[in-house]
């Protein structure tokens, strides 16, 4: 601090100019030793050393008060950023290396806290392909850890050049020391008066030196200035020409201390104390006379300054006092939040509400002592991790839920993937509703990837359904063009010319290549099925009865052709079997119902006038249908054989 300038945005009297024109050239002794005379002595060391104490508080108290600002805890990465660049940019943690460290540690929070997120929004999506996590640092992390480096650096060199000028200092007082030595040994009083003011010019004008070094080169420069003082004393006019200066010089000092008493603010004055107790420290004697008054209006003046400091600072703790039990309340608020469970969304969003709300009424709360701020804030940052660790540990349980589900589906998906070409539409109609069914019932797989797994679930099923709609809609097409083949087959059987020569195990052959035909050509309208099948079978036996006067025995013959074709390679269609025997069963039964109405009828007649003649084409009709009951329960009971020989119950 110059001393001939006041405090910034205060007018005062100027302060002792440290000029060398208006420093006396005796200020040897220290207001800290003991100063005599030969009839009087007064000692100011107790007194100094109780304002050294009063020195060491304020200083300790005034760090409390310079801290970082505690905002810097509520703001987020941009924000502290902004901040930092500037601070950087100013060099401001050349003056406060403190506030360098307190920045880097909220950032390397901010920087874990990127990355926590960046890793968790990672798991959330993470698929079974994706490689392990890899955090990538924004923009604004790159530049922030950039600027740390650059003050990191910055103050490293500050370090260094601070070393260098200490060793520096020490080897200029040290030669400064060793020249006021030589001008007391051999200069005339006059030239070491002139000499030892430009020496002690010269010391002022020097900064300080290694702390190891500071009190052994202090007691040296007291030690010259006593030697400097006792070699003056032998002439008394110069000698009262030297007390008079230094008790100008004091008079300075006192003027300027009380200069600081009409500065507002106490606690803003005591930073400005030091200079003027180091000057007045510096200052030699005084005239006797004026010894005691003198040092005991600079203490008047300190005491002042000091009071009135310590009223302003018990103001400040009474008030920081209140603002911590206001924050220690909030704190147990926050705590009931983050207490209570976290299973969805809408709870973590609330309990971030009432958190961000708890926030706002911290901040308008107001300071604490420092030693209370980091303290309480870390009480207060408890529960949003709290909360937000809960959140977490949910999200990790409902990812792997949707995981799960997602596996789920994606197995669904290639189920229904592989009914698009199915032998069966029946069946693959009946198995594709199961899978509608079972996706219902399997949960979520989270919004994005559960409605790119509903749309591939939906393409599949759109398809599927089309092309079972354009296969029955192309179904009455194929029937009529199979019926069209079969009337040609029958035609073409009814038209056969027999071969000359031609016998009747060939014509069994041909039955057999005629049956396999009419099987193969497919499905025809439902309407048509029986009377197509009854035509085919009744040409057919026609066909070889042409060559087996036993019509039973041809009827037979037929029938064991379709049968063996069914059993065709040794594979039985068993399906194709028990198909028939429902149809022999069916055929049996109207036969049965038909035998029993002709014989009803049969019994009418009897009593009847020319009941023979009434009688005789029931009668034919009843033999004709014994008849065909004999043929198809044979038939039936070859199928059953056939059946039983596959291992099948018919």
């Amino acid at each position: 601090m110059n001393l001939t300038e006041p405090p910034q945005d205060f007018q005062a009297q100027p302060a002792p100019s440290g000029q060398a024109e208006e420093t006396s050239p005796v200020t040897g002794s220290s207001s800290l030793e003991v100063w005599h005379s030969d009839t009087e002595e007064y000692d100011e060391s107790g007194v100094l050393n109780h304002l050294d104490s009063e020195s060491e508080e304020s200083e300790s108290q005034q760090a409390d008060l310079n801290q970082a600002d505690p905002e810097l805890y509520f703001e987020d990465l941009a924000q502290v950023l902004t901040r930092f660049r500037k601070l950087v940019h100013e060099g401001a943690f050349l003056k406060n290396p403190s506030l360098f460290y307190q920045y880097k540690n909220r950032f390397h929070q901010l920087f874990d806290q990127a990355r926590e997120q960046a890793e968790e929004k990672f798991q959330q999506n993470r698929s079974e392909e994706d490689d392990a996590f890899e955090y990538t640092p924004t923009a604004e992390e790159k530049e922030a850890r950039k600027l740390l480096e650059r003050a990191e650096s910055e103050l490293r060199e500050a370090k260094k050049r601070r070393e260098r000028e200490l060793q520096e200092n020490l080897l200029k007082k040290e030669d400064i020391l060793d020249e006021m030595r030589l001008t007391l040994q051999n200069l005339p009083v006059q030239e070491a008066i002139k000499k030892m003011g430009e020496l002690r010019q010269r010391w002022r004008e020097t900064g300080p030196v290694p702390a190891s070094k500071s009190e052994e080169i202090w007691k040296n420069y007291q030690h010259w200035n006593q030697m400097f003082t006792q070699l003056l004393e032998r002439d008394k006019e110069l000698f009262e020409e030297e007390l008079r200066k230094n008790l100008a010089e004091k008079e300075k000092i006192i003027l300027g201390l009380e200069t600081l008493l009409q500065m507002p603010s106490a606690l803003k004055a005591v930073q400005f104390i030091q200079p003027y107790r180091k000057k007045w420290a510096e200052t030699g004697p005084v005239p006797k006379e004026k010894s005691k008054e003198l040092f005991e209006r600079f203490k008047s003046v300190l005491d002042k300054i000091y009071s009135r400091r310590n009223e302003e600072l018990q103001k400040l703790r009474e008030i920081w006092q209140k603002n911590k039990e206001a924050k220690e309340a909030l704190v147990l608020k926050a705590m009931e939040v983050a207490e209570r469970p976290i299973e969805n969304y809408a709870q973590y969003k609330d309990a971030l509400a009432q958190l961000n709300e708890l926030m706002h009424q911290w901040k308008q709360v107001g300071r604490t002592s420092f030693e209370d701020t980091e303290s309480l804030w870390n009480r207060f940052s408890e529960p949003r991790k709290l909360v937000n660790k809960k959140w977490q540990d949910w999200r990790r349980k409902r990812n792997y839920e949707f995981r799960k589900n997602a596996e789920e589906k994606e197995k669904i998906i290639q189920e229904a993937q592989q009914l698009l070409s199915p032998d069966n539409w029946k069946e693959a109609t009946q198995h594709m509703l199961k899978l509608q069914e079972k996706w219902k019932n399997i949960g979520p797989a989270g919004k994005e990837r559960s409605e790119e797994l509903w749309k591939k679930f939906r393409e599949i099923q759109d398809a599927f359904f089309q092309k079972k709609k354009a296969f029955f809609d192309e179904i009455p097409k194929i029937y009529q063009k199979n019926k069209e083949a079969k009337e040609a087959l029958i035609s073409r059987i009814e038209n056969f010319e027999v071969p000359e020569g031609f016998h009747y195990d060939q014509a069994l052959q041909e039955v057999k290549s005629w049956r396999q035909e009419f099987s193969q050509i497919g499905h025809v309208p439902l309407a048509d099925k029986a009377s197509l099948e009854e035509r085919f079978n009744e040409v057919v036996d026609r066909f070889l009865a042409r060559f087996q006067a036993d019509r039973k025995k041809a009827e037979r013959d037929s029938f064991r052709v379709k049968i063996q074709e069914m059993q065709e390679n040794g594979a039985v269609d068993t399906d194709k079997l028990k198909a028939e025997v429902r149809g022999l069963r069916q055929k049996i039964e109207k036969l049965r119902a038909e035998m029993n109405q002709l014989e009803n009828n049969l019994k009418f007649f009897q009593f009847a006038k020319n009941a023979e003649a009434l009688k005789k084409p029931y009668e034919q009709k009843l033999g004709q249908v014994k008849e065909q009951i004999e043929v198809q329960e044979a038939r039936l009971h070859t199928l059953q054989l056939a059946l039983k020989k596959a291992g099948v119950k018919g």
